[in-house]
């Protein structure tokens, strides 16, 4: 008597799907599994929390409780300009800022900093003083003009 290997007598040309599964699997790598809807919803709620969060302490430094302006700007030779400028802040604060001479094409041939108190200033109402002062500043060529690049409390 003859016994077959195969329980039908027979052999398989079909290979079972779990066999079939676990050899793409073992060739290609499992399938990658979805998210689910609901987790998809937790993870824009988190993401939109937390860049809420973010933009809150970008804009919170960003506010200044001073005001400057570009009073006026005198060149005194090819190789030094005074700059007159005014920064309103209120009384208890004080400030730094960045003064600076350019050139006809836009160039920055001179650069200082000055600190401007608001104890020192003259009251310009509504809690603010406003300190004026002219700057002499040094240049490397002959500036065109004189003004406030950036301020920065201290």
């Amino acid at each position: 008597m003859t016994s077959s290997a195969y329980p039908s007598g027979e052999p398989s040309s079909t290979v079972e799907p779990s066999e079939h599964q676990a050899s793409l699997a073992s060739r290609y790598g499992r399938p990658k599994r979805r998210i689910g809807k609901r987790t998809a919803i937790i993870l824009a709620v988190v993401a939109l929390i937390l860049s809420l969060v973010v933009i809150f302490f970008l804009t919170r430094n960003q506010h200044t409780s001073y005001d400057t302006e570009n009073v006026a700007f005198d060149v005194v030779s090819s190789r030094q300009m005074d700059v007159t400028v005014a920064v309103k802040l209120p009384a208890d604060e004080s400030v730094t800022c960045g003064i600076q001479v350019l050139a006809e094409d836009h160039a920055v041939v001179g650069y200082t900093e000055e600190t401007f108190t608001g104890a020192q200033g003259r009251d310009a109402g509504g809690g603010q003083r406003e300190v004026q002062r002219t700057v002499p500043i040094r240049t490397v060529f002959e500036g065109v003009t004189g003004q406030v690049s950036i301020c920065w409390k201290n």
